[in-house]
């Protein structure tokens, strides 16, 4: 459950706190008051679309943090496949004024991504464009299949794999099997391409050593120089060499005289041996070096082919050879074309059979749970005032393998006896929407493991008796799942049982948000207010003293 949630700077909203209950968590209050900024602040949470522009005026930061309980066993398990092994999450967001935002979970940064993912695990976000989303017959197969569950959605993986399989294997006979001309010319220019990169005979490792190379070869004149120097100054007449063997023989006549002189002359004599050596290592390198511009300009050559075939194939020699083998992979495939073409296209009757096979079972379920689903539809929608509704959803086979199989589904819909079911979106009502949509999480909230539901302002079109049994029907989700509503209808506050009152006031010429958690008898206050508009007189109180005992 959502047990915590921390606001500051989102919009109006300077800094509010609010500590949820289990069950049903009503929220009213002024229109522009800022519950929306709240249901706004929770979609944050989870992943949702965030804009600067909803920072409050002269901050350069808003921050939303929530606190989350996790007691289902089924949600601990999803959660633990997905890293998080506490039975608590911290969630937060900070948007900045730049367009950046930065997520945290129990403290540890993650993506936006990663709080979407989250989220559709923990909370079930539903406002007035949902309700319009029933009226879009594309979104009807989802309605289905949500309600099938597990079951189909493993046939559905299995045909999603063969649709992908299906979808490669076509692409690869399109490849092949277009006209003889433009096939004829793919294999030119392949081949081209092929005897650029043999022609060059490339080895890994060549660019490397080539460059070093140059290095010597382009500074040899220096080189030379600054070893003959250094060779002058250690082995000539004058040399170092010369002077150590000076000292040497000078202290060699004295060793025996003092004790640390043989250390001395020790030392001495290692160093001498040392300078020697770097001396005669000296004397091969100026052999070795030597100006040769032929050579240089050969490396130079060499250099500037690589750079060439660089730009065409690939940023390193390596990946220079692998488009290579691609390439003579590809050509060797249109070369056999015919061939290939044969094997792909028996391999695609045995994948187009596979998926017939897989988009029948498909259908076949999707029959089986629409019929089911007609009926518990019809149920749930008597209990919410609409007792002559009548449901029928039609399964089409379309004969095409499409994403979600070969089927075409449509919600028709009938509120009146003695008239024929017709597309929801011709004929239902804001009022009927809303109480469908209610209808279907009714029926929906066992087959999922979400513990929080979230309904802004779906309560459109509503009034009368219906508002009762929309009241009542949340209330009876309640007892399963964590409900947080915003609502303006009295007759749904009424079932409340946890009340939140949401007001603004002017302070300092800011307009500011501010919550508070009603007792009793300031949630009969504030029914009475909705019931009367803002006029709250004697009557208005005792009526909504009468709806909340109802």
């Amino acid at each position: 459950m959502l047990a915590h949630i921390h606001i500051c700077n989102l919009g109006i909203i300077e800094d509010v706190e609010i500590d949820f209950d289990k069950g049903l968590n009503i929220l009213t209050g002024e229109t522009g008051a800022g519950k929306t900024l709240i249901i706004g602040a929770i979609s944050m949470i989870c992943g949702g679309k965030a804009s600067k522009d909803i920072i409050r005026n002269g901050e350069e930061k808003a921050f939303v943090e929530a606190l989350f309980y996790v007691e289902d066993e089924k949600l601990k398990k999803i959660l633990s496949d997905m890293g998080y092994e506490e039975d608590e999450l911290v969630i937060s967001r900070e948007l900045f004024s730049n367009g950046r935002s930065i997520a945290k979970i129990n403290g540890r940064l993650v993506t936006v991504n990663e709080l979407k993912e989250l989220g559709k695990v923990l909370i079930d976000i539903h406002g007035q464009h949902d309700n319009q989303s029933l009226l879009d017959e594309k979104k009807h197969i989802e309605v289905i299949d949500n309600f099938a569950g597990q079951e189909l959605s493993k046939i559905k993986e299995e045909y999603l794999n063969l649709y992908y399989e299906r979808k490669r294997i076509l692409e690869d006979i399109e490849r092949l099997g277009g006209e003889p001309e433009k096939r004829l010319r793919s294999m030119e220019f392949l081949k081209f391409q092929i005897d650029e990169i043999e022609s060059a005979n490339l080895k890994t490792g060549e660019e490397e050593e080539l460059i070093k190379q140059r290095k010597v070869l382009a500074n040899a004149e220096k080189l030379a120089q600054n070893i003959s120097y250094g060779y002058d100054v250690l082995s000539t007449e004058n040399g170092v060499l010369n002077c150590l063997e000076k000292v040497r023989n000078k202290l060699g006549e004295v060793v025996d005289i003092k004790e640390n002189f043989a250390e001395i002359s020790k030392n001495l004599d290692e160093a001498y041996y040392q300078i020697e050596d770097i001396s005669h290592s000296l004397a091969n390198e100026k052999e070795n070096i030597y100006v040769d511009e032929e050579e240089l300009d050969n490396i130079d050559e060499r250099l500037d082919l690589i750079s060439k075939l660089k730009k065409k194939y690939g940023n390193s020699i390596d990946e220079i050879l692998k488009s290579y083998e691609s390439m003579k992979k590809e050509y060797n495939e249109l070369l056999n074309s015919e061939e290939l073409i044969n094997k792909l296209n028996s391999d695609l009757k045995v994948i187009e059979e596979k998926l017939r096979v897989s988009s029948e079972k498909i259908s076949e379920k999707r029959k089986v749970v629409a019929h089911e689903l007609e009926s518990k539809l019809a149920n749930v929608l008597n209990d919410l005032e609409m007792p002559k509704s009548r449901f029928k959803i039609n399964i089409t086979n379309v004969g095409k393998f499409l994403i979600n199989g070969s089927d075409e589904v449509e919600i028709l819909f009938s509120s009146n006896i003695g008239e024929d079911v017709k597309p929801l979106y011709k004929i239902a009502s804001g009022g009927e929407i809303s109480r469908i949509m209610l209808a279907l999480k009714n029926i929906l909230m066992n087959a999922d493991i979400i513990p929080v539901m979230i309904f802004d302002e779906i309560d459109t079109g509503i009034s009368g008796e219906a508002g009762f049994a929309v009241g009542d029907k949340m209330r009876e989700i309640a007892k399963n799942k964590q409900i947080i509503c915003v609502t303006h209808l009295p007759s749904i506050a009424a079932r409340g049982e946890q009340n939140y009152y949401i007001s603004k006031s002017n302070i300092d010429n800011k307009t500011v948000t501010s919550v508070k958690r009603l007792n009793e008898e300031e949630t009969v206050y504030e029914i009475a207010r909705i019931i009367s508009g803002g006029n709250i007189s004697e009557t208005a109180l005792l009526h909504a003293k009468e709806i909340r005992e109802s």
